[in-house]
């Protein structure tokens, strides 16, 4: 995840597996790529299942959406 981006991401993770919340996960967020070193854009969305108050699943996607945002 592009350093620019980390903090926004993990709250977004935070939020999503908070009980309190809807369990809810949609961000759009930078990578670098470990070999390339190309950055990239990915769209993520997703949903945290909770039982008796305690996250036990998730499910979602993430897809790269570079060639769109260099439109």
């Amino acid at each position: 995840i592009h350093p620019d981006d980390l903090a926004r991401v993990r709250r977004a993770i935070a939020a999503c597996a908070d009980p309190v919340g809807d369990g809810r996960y949609e961000i759009e967020y930078r990578v670098i790529g470990r070999d390339d070193g190309v950055t990239r854009h990915i769209a993520s969305s997703g949903r945290t299942n909770f039982v008796d108050g305690r996250a036990v699943g998730f499910i979602g996607a993430a897809i790269d959406v570079t060639a769109q945002r260099r439109n």
